[in-house]
């Protein structure tokens, strides 16, 4: 299997991105990054804000926000009213969490793949509720029928939420959202979806997901600024669900209640609509789903080649099934024998190669989690894998 080629577009080059060219930037989970174009729409409205503070956010913001949600609605696949604005996706969780009444002897379903920030909100909410959560594990190497085939049967009369990831953080693994959903709503049990990935990774239709509840990022493979994530509740439950700061627009309706919880920048809202048009007009005729494709071909071979590079066993198909733009992958076997910690061999490895990749423990193993988007070359991968080998010789 050869690497995809570069698109042939002009978002594939660096000089678009704010990225440190000098630095292998394998890492965009994390936080994402932002082209140079994106960021000068959040400086506008900025600018717009600070010369006018009160006509931008009182007499025009409404209407700015409204545009915006009618654009990235159409883009996710979502009413505008459905939705309404948040920080990011843990954010949304929470406020899920802390809308939603749990008695002694509820039971919250996650699965040991689900991201620490998450568990760690899970955990604190649920406190002196009399209400548990429940971890429960998926076995590595994962297939998408085993992994519905896990939940389906972990449900118990007790179960009230299943909280599950679209694609996981730690392993990158793109779960079947749709059938966990289907297999729930026949028990009588709420999904929530942890979407921190999904949006501009990929190919979205959030209303038809089956789901009550989605909470997403827009700051991270959507390239929106920092400070821009969505909470999507499907019509019938909305009534519950409230933000954190309940404010002026308390019963107005979601969106108008989650657009002013007193006063902050809204511009990150507003750009995450333009970096939709941004990045999709970057990408030439192919748009959107150019960008996914490309970013998915570019994990599902470095999968492959890393795995026959360190000669270590795939965490899910060699296929790229169950991938995103993302590629979890054991560290052989030696890095534990002759490192005390990941962060100690993610030390030693920047020490060979200039590279931002994240490194972590995982379930007792130790993982590394390459990450593919259009401004990454194949040669990038086959240097990490190469100064991997040479950091452990």
């Amino acid at each position: 299997m050869n690497a995809p080629l570069p698109l042939a577009t002009a978002i594939a080059s660096p000089t678009e991105w704010l990225l440190d060219e000098k630095t292998r930037f394998l890492n965009h989970g994390s936080f994402g990054a932002r082209l140079r174009r994106v960021a000068l729409a959040q400086r506008a409205y900025q600018d717009r804000f600070e010369a006018q503070p009160l006509a931008f956010l009182d007499r025009e913001g409404p209407a700015l926000l409204r545009a915006a949600r009618l654009k990235l609605g159409s883009f996710l696949g979502m009413n505008q009213a459905d939705f309404g604005f948040t920080s990011n996706a843990t954010d949304s969780v929470a406020t899920v969490l802390r809308s939603l009444r749990f008695e002694p002897g509820d039971e919250v379903l996650t699965t040991d793949h689900v991201y620490n920030g998450v568990r760690q909100a899970v955990r604190h909410i649920l406190a002196g509720s009399g209400a548990t959560l429940r971890e429960v594990p998926l076995a590595v190497p994962a297939t998408t029928a085993g992994v519905e085939a896990t939940l389906a049967e972990a449900l118990s009369p007790r179960s009230r939420l299943v909280l599950v990831s679209h694609v996981t953080s730690p392993t990158g693994l793109r779960l079947p959202v749709e059938r966990i959903a289907a297999n729930c709503a026949a028990r009588g049990v709420d999904v929530l979806v942890d979407g921190a990935h999904a949006p501009g990774m990929l190919d979205l239709d959030i209303a038809a997901l089956g789901v009550p509840f989605y909470a997403a990022n827009l700051h991270k493979w959507l390239g929106a600024p920092m400070g821009a994530g969505l909470l999507w509740v499907h019509p019938e439950r909305q009534p519950e669900i409230h933000p954190h700061v309940v404010s002026h627009n308390v019963g107005l309706g979601l969106a108008t209640e989650f657009e002013w919880q007193g006063s902050r920048d809204i511009s990150p809202w507003l750009t995450a609509a333009d970096a939709v048009a941004i990045a999709g007009e970057l990408a030439g005729p192919g748009g959107w789903p150019a960008i996914r494709s490309h970013n998915r071909a570019l994990a599902t071979w470095v999968q492959r080649m890393l795995c026959q590079c360190w000669e270590v066993e795939a965490l899910s198909p060699l296929d790229g099934s169950m991938l995103g733009s993302m590629a979890a992958l054991r560290l052989p076997a030696r890095a534990r024998e002759r490192f005390p910690s990941p962060a100690a061999f993610l030390e030693a490895l920047r020490g060979e190669l200039p590279v931002e990749v994240p490194c972590f423990e995982w379930n007792g193993e130790w993982l590394i989690r390459p990450c593919c988007n259009v401004y990454n070359r194949a040669e990038q991968y086959q240097e990490l894998g190469q100064a991997v080998l040479e950091t452990l010789a």
